[in-house]
């Protein structure tokens, strides 16, 4: 069983604990899958130390049910569930975050805060018996640049207050970061809490296995259109790496149809091109199956913090600026995503042509030349970064 609301769906029999689940379906003349979600959720701080799925578990692969939207069956409201946002770059996460972040009962962190993204790396190995570790972590985070811009941003006492609520010590990082959390969502009286921060889904699994009542959300876009929209937050085609995007956005595809299948309703995969054209409907469904009542216009994503309406890229570009006319990607990057993740665009049901012969050899040309340049002025930016250090020493 799946919560993909864009054309795919699994039916897997196992749910975040190993139990049996049934799905049901409509016959098969009707449009929509009728998916009934239940899975276990506690308000207790407390963090589930065991197995949420069996990692196990065969993976068949998607079918496609032939329907754009699977209709969720609505739980009885929840509290103190806890969200989590991931995708790659300039998908629409922001977006996804504003949306939930408007809700009435949920507080997502404003800015991409990188606990398992970054701080998960840092501080591991680090023991978390003691106090004065603890507490170092926690500092960390709190000095963290994202965290000195933000509002109603927890002490360290209140972190620690949430932590002691649990009579064992925190064994894993991921308490502590639950903890920081769980203290923000109660500075702004909210019952649950979440964070979204981009390739969050790098590390579903770890998150999911951690907390038996968190979900994820993976916002997936046509890469060739985030692929334009970093180009442009990048400062132009020449300061972007398509080898780095495309590895990156070809593991996150591919991580958004295992997930999928692993944690089954605790794992929802949405299109940002779904959300873009039908955002009332698709938040709808989401909530609903998080137990969450939907509130009017949340889909606007107003009630935010940090969030103005607008994550694009294209603001204030002068060639875009006052024209109907909008940028395009490069022929010969359009021509390098095609081909290297025809797989996994068609899958999510992106379009992928065939490119004429010749104008395949001209792109090929060019992307080489490209390629050689963006390597060339990422090494002098390294280079200079470098030689800074030295400096300052």
């Amino acid at each position: 069983m799946s919560a993909r609301f864009s054309g795919k769906s699994v039916g897997s029999s196992r749910g975040p604990q190993g139990q049996n689940r049934k799905s049901h379906h409509e016959p098969s003349h009707c449009a929509y899958q009728i998916v009934i979600i239940h899975f276990p959720v506690t308000n207790a701080y407390k963090p589930f130390r065991g197995k949420t799925a069996d990692s196990n578990l065969p993976r068949s692969g998607f079918q496609p049910i032939g329907c754009q939207l699977a209709l969720l069956g609505s739980r009885s409201k929840i509290y103190g569930v806890r969200i989590f946002i991931g995708g790659a770059q300039r998908s629409g996460t922001s977006l996804m975050r504003s949306i939930l972040g408007s809700h009435s009962d949920v507080a997502i962190f404003p800015y991409d805060l990188k606990l398992w993204t970054r701080y998960l790396d840092t501080f591991t190995g680090i023991d978390l018996a003691r106090p004065e570790n603890q507490n170092h972590v926690i500092q960390a985070l709190l000095s963290d640049e994202k965290v000195v811009i933000a509002t109603d941003v927890p002490s360290l006492m209140s972190v620690r207050q949430v932590l002691d609520q649990n009579s064992n010590a925190p064994e894993t990082l991921a308490e502590i970061f639950d903890a920081f959390l769980h203290a923000y969502a109660n500075n702004r009286g909210r019952q649950s809490w979440g964070l979204k921060t981009p390739w969050n889904e790098f590390h579903a699994r770890e998150i999911l296995n951690s907390f038996q009542d968190a979900v994820f959300i993976h916002v997936i876009r046509d890469p060739r259109k985030s692929a334009l929209s970093a180009i442009y937050a990048d400062g132009g085609s020449w300061f972007y790496d398509p080898g780095l995007h495309i590895r990156r956005w070809k593991k996150s595809a591919e991580l958004a149809q295992v997930h999928s299948e692993e944690f089954g309703s605790r794992y929802f995969v949405i299109r940002y091109e779904d959300l873009a054209a039908k955002p009332k409907e698709t938040v709808q469904k989401l909530v609903a199956s998080m137990g969450l009542p939907y509130e009017e216009n949340m889909e606007l994503g107003l009630g935010q913090p940090g969030w103005d309406g607008s994550n694009s890229s294209f603001t204030g570009v002068p060639s875009v600026k006052g024209s109907a006319r909008r940028p395009s990607l490069p022929f010969d990057l359009e021509i390098l995503y095609s081909r290297k993740l025809s797989s996994q665009m068609s899958y999510f049901s992106y379009p992928v042509g065939d490119t004429p012969l010749l104008l395949t050899v001209v792109g090929s040309v060019s992307l080489f030349a490209r390629l050689v340049l963006v390597w060339t002025v990422h090494r002098v930016i390294a280079l200079k970064r470098v030689a800074g250090g030295m400096v300052r020493r």
